[in-house]
């Protein structure tokens, strides 16, 4: 069974070609799978949906404290239960498939490729500061230096750099040694400054790669005292799941367009063993998001591969059979193409608003709901249609913003 990795209306010569161009432009015909684009469409729209109003990626604000139902929340610390713990150890793995499909190895030494990508490193990373420093009203004495725009854009940076420079043998090397110096860290380092939460775990994960953090930034500059769920050094453990990814689009361009069914059975086999090897090591050590454990990176891993099986299968593979479905996965198909730049504006009108205590009233308003939870999640739910609609404008007028 063969399988074409470009659209039918490209040729494999002209996909050679393909060089990612720095943020705005207008779209000529994607190279790209549809499965790549719902993906980052699907996991935006979940971000959007379940956007928290304290904590996470938006500081933690005083006296705005609208928590949305648990299902859709982060957990405090440990465990994994919680739908938002998913979207962002999802995302990094679409970063590194997002890589492998997109960047092509023969630029590599073109400076308009290198200022494309210096040029996104330094303005998502600007971005990132400005959001918090929006979040701390512009007092830098308590000024978060960490953010998700801030992790993404270093690790986005860091696998490009991989991919462009390093052979497989080096990539295996750096990321081995990686998972090894972060398993290092947390069973070794045992710092008594700050009061960590109490988890039942025998490697103390917040003694090590947050206490880490709490060194380098200390306790005014991350997001809460003991830890930071954005943190510098857990980046130690998502290389790992990026990596995962960026092999799983390795494994489709080696046989993509020889034998699907051979790049099937190896996202198979390599998301369930994955997976296992997760829930197995869970048992003895609980998985705490935050700091990406690794049996909690390992399972993630496990479960973005079947989720980009079941994506693949069902839209790339079956679109002809089945139309259907790629037409209901046309949203996250317009999300998908200018995924990043929508969530980066949502945001920043959030920050905005709960700076000046609006998104309190604006659900106080609401009032459809009981309770001020639910009311929280139908304001995101209508800030998501809005810009569901917005996403829509940007397709139909072929522009997208690139990241």
């Amino acid at each position: 069974m063969r399988f074409s990795i470009f659209n039918n209306n490209t040729s494999q010569d002209q996909s050679q070609e393909y060089i990612e161009e720095p943020f705005f432009k207008h779209a000529r015909e994607e190279n790209k799978l549809n499965c790549i684009q719902i993906f980052h469409g699907l996991l935006i729209s979940l971000m959007m949906v379940c956007l928290q109003f304290t904590g996470d990626y938006l500081g933690d604000i005083q006296n705005h404290n609208i928590q949305l139902p648990d299902t859709f929340t982060r957990s405090s610390f440990s465990g994994c239960w919680h739908l938002a713990d998913y979207f962002e150890p999802l995302y990094m793995f679409w970063i590194g498939f997002n890589i492998q499909m997109s960047i092509n190895k023969k630029h590599k030494r073109t400076l308009t490729l290198w200022g494309s990508l210096l040029l996104k490193f330094f303005t998502l990373l600007f971005f990132g500061f400005f959001i918090n420093s929006i979040i701390c009203g512009f007092d830098y004495s308590q000024y978060r230096m960490m953010g998700f725009f801030q992790r993404v854009i270093i690790i986005n940076f860091f696998i490009l750099v991989l991919h462009l420079y390093a052979d497989k043998k080096v990539q295996y090397f750096i990321v081995i040694i990686f998972s090894l110096a972060s398993i290092g860290i947390t069973t070794t380092v045992k710092g008594k400054t700050i009061d960590c939460p109490h988890v039942n775990v025998k490697i103390p994960q917040c003694n090590g790669i947050s206490y880490l953090d709490y060194s380098l930034f200390n306790s005014n500059h991350m997001q809460y005292t003991q830890y930071d769920e954005d943190g510098l050094f857990s980046i130690l453990n998502i290389i790992l799941i990026v990596y995962v990814g960026y092999s799983f689009g390795s494994v489709l361009k080696a046989f993509g367009n020889k034998n699907v069914k051979r790049v099937l059975i190896y996202w198979i086999i390599f998301s369930l063993i994955l997976g296992f090897i997760g829930l197995i090591t869970y048992i003895q050590w609980t998985f705490i998001p935050p700091v990406y454990s690794l049996n909690f990176t390992m399972f993630c891993s496990g479960l973005s591969g079947i989720v980009l099986l079941i994506l693949f299968t069902t839209v790339d593979l079956s679109h002809k059979k089945y139309p259907i479905l790629t037409k209901i996965s046309y949203p996250f198909i317009w999300f998908g193409k200018n995924g990043l730049f929508l969530f980066g504006v949502r945001c920043l009108i959030e920050s905005i608003f709960l700076k000046y205590n609006l998104t309190l009233k604006i659900v106080n308003k609401i009032g459809f709901f009981s309770t001020d939870s639910m009311n929280g999640l139908l304001y995101n739910f209508l800030f998501y249609i809005v810009f569901l609609i917005i996403s829509f404008c940007l397709h139909k007028t072929n522009i997208c913003f690139r990241f």
